[in-house]
């Protein structure tokens, strides 16, 4: 059909619901007149400081240093990082086990007062540099505990002892308590750590494993505080069971020994005001006094810090909640094996359970810690997942910031998109919150080892980005306190990618992290666009999508959501100050409360679309049994009919649908937000995408995590509007001249360079100020660059000051040592002519070809910039190319892998400790290499002295390499050269 042109002054509505054509415009005043306060745009090119990607700031035991403090900040403001989150680790972190070195001058002591100071003195530094400081709540990674917390105010489990006897019989015994220290891993519990034991509850239990509970007697009035029962115990055999509540035990790690205490009371406020004051307290009153105000949030992170069941009140906060006593029950908790009455009303007792200690959880610890961040000012941001099984979705909706941490894989074939995502976007999405948080490219030492760059790293933050985060946090930065001489120097042992100030590309990150700044800022904008709520959310470590939706996003929906916080309009459910969907989903095979029936039946006869098949007609609580199972199957068969209903049914304004195929129920609703199609079959593209909507814009976020260049058509769920294409690492706003609208949908041609994402804007007016139109990032050649270079590297990382390269090679695999170890920037120089045609084409490119790793293009004199990621290319600005004597210098640099397998060759001049040996990963990049760790600090290192010439060049706290170790290929390896767009 013939292109349609169509002024950008036209304020009529396109009507394109049967028709398909493609949409061109022109730039005219009237636009942009009306474009001109595009607050959009202007954030998109220069992202504000809110947007910019901030650092997991890694303090490593004592050493700290504030000349290091002061270079580390003034790095990352330099480099656009917006704040730091200090995590105060040992001083070096292994798989679960804290090493400390030995003392020298100038360590520092975890929490004292000189450790204080310098915190102080960081949150100073961050005020003078305009960088927002944040630190977690105690030392270590998890949890929230230290030296402050006493027994009385520690993690607390229900335990138990038995005791046999035979009656009918007098019985007076002294029963043996349970065991008043429950340590959850040996490595953070020392025989001489304090207990805490106070008993709970003293029953009798016929001696089987299959009881009935009216069998079952409470004799604690018989125990007195001396441990003796004396009790006239009835014929048969019983089993004495003694309960109590016992410390768990579970300690603040990994953390330094002086920083290392209990974990709190999770069921205890006051446990809570204890962790706060004991270092958050004290360092957000000493910087207010100082008038320093970079001071924003503290950091509770996954769940890793041991567990709790129990509290003094519990019985009673049971009953009240669930109608039923929890003693009778209790011995089932304690043992596993026992069954009391059967299998499932053993089952419903034990979700009852674990419902009253979430709860008690979230009242008492979650909400404590926001009342907390709330009155002192402050951003409470966590994790909400991990080892103790709750309603993450409820307790994460507390925090002020929800987040999550995404891991590294060895490419991005094998990344796991979901993987420890969590609950945080659902949270987001249900309660409204604009950011969520991501502890991000961490990594086990295969997937790092100082091997990382940010094209590498790129496809995982941008599938990050597709799950619902909208806020990096670099794992990790770690602090480095010593002369920079000493390089790349201190690591977090063996784990996250090692990004620090003296990562070889740490100078030219600011593109990388600029490009992130842009994508946060678009996803920040209005609201999630999912498709589907589903239900229920489970009570387990990482909770997942709760039923199989296909291509269709779903948001997982808690109790608490479900109950009071959305709402039916126009047949859509509605979130209160979130987004809407289509239909509410049941997960299959799963028992529902009647609390929960009666408000999804009230859904759907306000208009709501259900999708799910018709559940057991049963609770799986315990709760108003054996009458809750009566009302659960009268509301199912209200909703649902009869068994022999329809599998679709009308009731009230609503319907559902009686089906496992929710994909195929939604297909009948909708269609999917987008579809990616190529024109050749599949051959390792992986397409992803995110979805947000601010008012009649249509923001899409789509990218390309394979490292295949493809053509694709991206089919969206979006009609009547004008399409833009905004690419984040260049910041160029495109305008889609080609875009198709058909049947209600619009198709985009896309080009994909290997790891590329772009932005598609959808507007009811096309912006002004758009750059010239090209297709999709294809370009010609038009002249190769030939020859010989002319490459300077730097002696004082052991390269040749001056060397020429006949052609392009791989460093790794030159003849000279300085060469094939060299770790750094390397400057090649060319001077080159160009024939007159070249120079009749408009939009020219330098185009670099192949980069091992990142370069900065200078062009007779112009800065061309940083170039990082596909395409490698560099635009040239009109005027700057001549056609006799063009200077072109290119600095390349590398990562410190070379360099580090090249000192490997060289006498040690540090004792280390074989950390695993080969066949083993943890700490190695590899599985064939063993890794060691440093056994302490080389003299020479401490004392400032000149270190032993055994011809090393780098320093490092952990060495992830041996003398047999590959080298990486390093350097510019092209071809290079002049490229021009193909305009339309």
């Amino acid at each position: 059909m013939r292109r349609k042109h169509l002024a950008l002054g036209l304020v009529i509505p396109l009507v394109i619901a049967f028709c398909s054509f493609t949409i061109t415009f022109r730039n005219t005043a009237q636009n942009k007149a009306l474009q001109s306060d595009d607050t959009l745009a202007r954030g998109f090119a220069a992202p504000p400081k809110a947007s910019r990607p901030q650092v997991f700031w890694d303090w490593m035991g004592g050493l700290i240093s504030r000349e290091g403090i002061t270079k580390d900040l003034e790095a990352l403001a330099a480099q656009g990082i917006s704040g730091v989150l200090v995590m105060q680790m040992p001083d070096q972190a292994t798989d679960g086990v804290a090493v400390t070195f030995g003392d020298y001058k100038g360590k520092v002591k975890c929490l004292s007062d000189e450790w204080f100071n310098l915190v102080n003195f960081a949150i100073g530094e961050c005020d003078r540099l305009g960088l927002s400081f944040s630190i977690f709540i105690s030392p270590g990674w998890s949890h929230a505990g230290g030296p402050w917390v006493t027994p009385e105010f520690g993690l607390k489990k229900l335990q138990a002892t038995e005791l046999t006897v035979t009656g009918p019989a007098k019985v007076d015994k002294l029963l043996p308590p349970p065991p008043k220290l429950i340590g959850i891993k040996a490595e953070y519990v020392k025989p001489e750590d304090p207990a805490y034991y106070k008993d709970f509850a003293v029953v009798a239990i016929p001696d089987d494993t299959l009881i009935a509970a009216r069998d079952i007697i409470d004799i604690s009035k018989n125990f007195n505080a001396e441990s003796r029962l004396k009790w006239n115990a009835p014929k048969g055999k019983w089993k004495i069971v003694r309960l109590g509540i016992a410390s768990e035990n579970g300690q603040n790690h990994p953390a330094p020994p002086e920083g290392t205490g209990l974990e709190s009371d999770r069921m205890n406020p006051k446990a809570v005001q204890i962790v706060f004051d004991g270092m958050v307290g004290r360092i957000l009153r000493e910087a207010k006094a100082k008038g320093y105000r970079s001071f924003k949030a503290f950091e509770t992170d996954s769940y890793e810090g041991g567990y709790q069941d129990i509290t003094d009140d519990f019985r009673e906060q049971f009953k009240r909640r669930r109608g039923y006593d929890c003693l009778t029950w209790l011995p089932a908790w304690t043992n596993e094996k026992l069954v009391i009455n059967n299998a499932d009303l053993t089952a419903r007792f034990r979700l009852d359970m674990q419902q009253t200690i979430t709860e008690l959880h979230t009242e008492r610890f979650y909400s404590e810690l926001r009342r907390l961040a709330d009155v002192n000012g402050l951003t409470w941001m966590t994790e909400p997942y991990w080892g103790m099984p709750q309603d993450w979705r409820t307790t994460g909706s507390k925090s002020t910031m929800p987040g999550c941490e995404f891991w590294v894989a060895p490419n991005t074939s094998s990344a796991n998109p979901a993987y420890l995502i969590g609950a945080a976007p659902d949270i987001a999405a249900l309660y409204g919150l604009p950011v969520v948080w991501a502890e991000s490219f961490t990594a086990e030492s295969f997937n790092s080892a100082w091997r990382n760059d940010p094209y590498f790293l790129k496809p995982w933050g941008d599938i990050a980005f597709c799950r619902g985060i909208n806020q990096v946090y670099f794992h990790g930065f770690t602090h480095n306190p010593f002369d920079d001489r000493y390089q790349p120097g201190v690591s977090m042992g063996f784990w996250g990618t090692q990004i620090t100030r003296h990562a070889t590309w740490w100078p030219y990150s600011l593109p990388w992290h600029t490009y992130l700044a842009r994508c946060q800022y678009l996803l920040r904008q209005g609201r999630p666009v999912n498709d589907l709520l589903s239900y229920p959310s489970s009570i387990q470590s990482v909770s997942g999508p709760a039923v199989n939706s296909g291509v269709y996003r779903q948001v997982v929906l808690n109790d608490e959501s479900l109950f009071s916080r959305i709402s039916v309009v126009n047949g859509r459910i509605v979130v209160k100050g979130g987004g809407e969907f289509a239909a509410l989903a049941l997960a299959p095979w799963t028992a529902y409360k009647p609390e929960a029936l009666r408000r999804i039946l009230e859904l759907v006869k306000e208009g709501a679309t259900l999708i799910g098949g018709r559940p057991p007609s049963r609770s799986p609580s315990l709760q108003n049994y054996p009458a809750c199972d009566s009302e659960v199957g009268a509301l199912v068969n209200e909703i649902w009919g009869n068994e022999n209903s329809a599998n679709e049914r009308n009731l009230g304004k609503g319907r559902v649908i009686n089906t496992g195929d929710v994909a195929g129920a939604m297909d009948k609703i909708t269609s999917p937000d987008v579809r990616f199609t190529t024109a050749k079959k599949d051959t390792g593209n992986r397409f992803d995408f995110v979805h947000r909507r601010d008012g009649d814009t249509d923001i899409y976020f789509i990218c390309n995590s394979s490292d295949n260049p493809v053509d694709v058509t991206a089919d969206f769920r979006v009609a009547g509007k004008f399409a833009e294409q905004w690419d984040a690492t260049s910041g160029a706003t495109l305008a889609v001249t080609n875009a198709q609208q058909k049947d209600g949908r619009t198709l985009v041609p896309v080009h994909f360079e290997p790891r590329q994402s772009f932005f598609i804007i959808f507007k009811k007016a096309a912006s002004a100020q758009l750059s010239t139109n090209l297709t999709a990032n294809k370009r010609s050649t038009v002249a190769v660059l030939k020859g010989g270079w002319e490459v300077a590297f730097d002696p004082k990382w052991g390269g040749p000051a001056k060397i020429k390269f006949d052609t392009l090679q791989d460093w790794s695999k030159h003849p000279e040592e300085g060469v094939k170890y060299y770790s750094g920037t390397a400057v090649y120089a060319k001077t080159f002519d160009v024939d007159a045609v070249v120079l009749k084409n408009k939009n020219l490119y330098i185009d670099l070809g192949e980069v091992q790793n990142i370069a900065r293009v200078n062009l007779n004199g112009k800065d061309l910039g940083v170039i990082w990621c596909a395409p490698w290319h560099a635009i040239i600005p009109p005027g700057i190319l001549k056609s006799r004597g063009n200077k072109l210098t290119i600095q390349v640099v590398n990562t410190w892998a070379n360099r580090l397998v090249g000192d490997e060759q060289k006498p040690d001049d540090a004792e280390l400790v074989a950390w695993n040996p080969p066949g083993e990963r943890k700490g190695s990049y590899d599985k064939s290499v063993g890794s060691h760790r440093l056994k302490d600090l080389p003299d020479w290192l401490v004392r400032g002295a000149e270190r032993p010439a055994t011809g090393r060049y780098t320093f490092s706290t952990w060495r992830f390499y041996n003398k047999d170790a590959p080298l990486i290929p390093a350097g510019l390896l092209g071809p290079v050269s002049i490229k021009a767009a193909v305009e339309k």
